[in-house]
């Protein structure tokens, strides 16, 4: 795929201006070919004519407003897998940040080996999820991407 047909998908399912979908398509450009998240890093890989010191104000400007909302994440990502029977998988991961417990239950798409979050559930609690959350998760999908597509389901918890 290419940058044409990249900006083009993007435009359509974010509905942002042209320059808008131009910049985001920079900045992921970027963030792979530098493999960092420091952004004065980024900055400098992105392939323009301006500064790098511009460039990185633009991004700090676009990641102060920026806002996606969990039902066009899933869209973005889903438009990106093959046009094949989704192998959807549930699972819960926890961990510490210093001395804060977190606990997230994922809601992903299985695809060539590869399973990629679409929604996720912070969960407030200590242990393992229950049946209702599990449903809740699949409720969003279901919100989403309707009935009509033929699923297959591995839950893993």
């Amino acid at each position: 795929m290419n940058q044409r047909e990249l900006h083009i998908i993007l435009k359509d399912i974010l509905h942002w201006h042209g320059q808008r979908v131009t910049f985001l398509i920079l900045f992921m450009t970027s963030l792979i070919k530098v493999k960092t998240l420091n952004l004065a890093q980024v900055a400098q890989g992105f392939e323009t004519n301006a500064e790098i010191t511009s460039n990185y104000r633009i991004i700090q400007r676009f990641l102060k407003d920026f806002k996606l909302d969990n039902k066009t994440v899933a869209i973005l990502i889903s438009r990106f897998l093959p046009d094949e029977k989704w192998v959807l998988c549930i699972d819960r991961t926890d961990w510490k940040f210093g001395c804060i417990p977190i606990n997230l239950l994922f809601l992903s798409l299985a695809c060539k080996g590869l399973a990629i979050p679409v929604f996720v559930t912070v969960l407030t609690k200590k242990g393992n999820s229950n049946t209702e959350e599990g449903k809740e998760l699949m409720v969003k999908f279901i919100q989403v991407f309707g009935l009509n597509i033929v699923l297959t389901y591995i839950v893993n918890y």
